[in-house]
């Protein structure tokens, strides 16, 4: 086998390998994550070029700061990717944000953020917008559609017409969440 061999089968092994790291980072919130139930709000968005998928928007995106616990560090300032934690707790049969920190707390279930607007803990703003990676779910047209179909029509009560939607989601013990399934009541 000559050097030019050898050389092509070091590049596909590096290619199969950063595939395969790709695929278990993407699958380790499943794998290991706690199942959380998460409620889903309208937001309907549209984009030919990504596929079938179903835009999702929760009440943790856009968290008021004087309604939970914070424990941000006072007169910080979080910028555009900084990284921010929410502590959930179980309320009723769902998840809700119970506490911002400004890393995993320790034995609690928290999910990570990503400050989308700049945010500074001085009292001057009352919200903090963060997203967390699971903002979008792809699936087949007719479920896609199903969803937002749902997601569009519905209040804060589900009807006969338009049921609550929840996202199921596993969250690591490192902040890291994925979408298992969604489901309406």
């Amino acid at each position: 086998m000559n050097l030019r061999s050898k050389l092509t089968y070091i590049a596909i092994g590096i290619q199969l390998l950063i595939l395969a790291g790709m695929l278990a980072k993407a699958m380790y919130p499943l794998l290991v994550g706690t199942p959380v139930r998460l409620r889903v709000e309208a937001r309907d968005p549209r984009d030919v070029f990504r596929g079938h998928y179903a835009e999702l928007y929760y009440p943790m995106n856009n968290i008021r700061t004087d309604t939970i616990e914070n424990h941000l560090p006072r007169d910080a300032c979080y910028n555009f990717g900084d990284i921010v934690y929410v502590e959930l707790v179980k309320k009723n049969d769902e998840y809700v944000a119970k506490a911002l920190w400004p890393k995993p707390p320790k034995n609690t279930l928290a999910i990570k953020g990503i400050v989308q607007y700049r945010f500074c803990n001085d009292g001057s703003m009352a919200h903090i917008n963060l997203k967390y990676g699971i903002e979008q779910f792809f699936s087949d047209k007719h479920t896609a559609e199903q969803i937002e179909n749902s997601i569009r029509g519905m209040g804060a009560e589900s009807t006969e017409n338009f049921p609550i939607v929840y996202a199921n989601v596993y969250v690591t013990s490192s902040g890291d969440a994925r979408i298992a399934s969604i489901e309406y009541k």
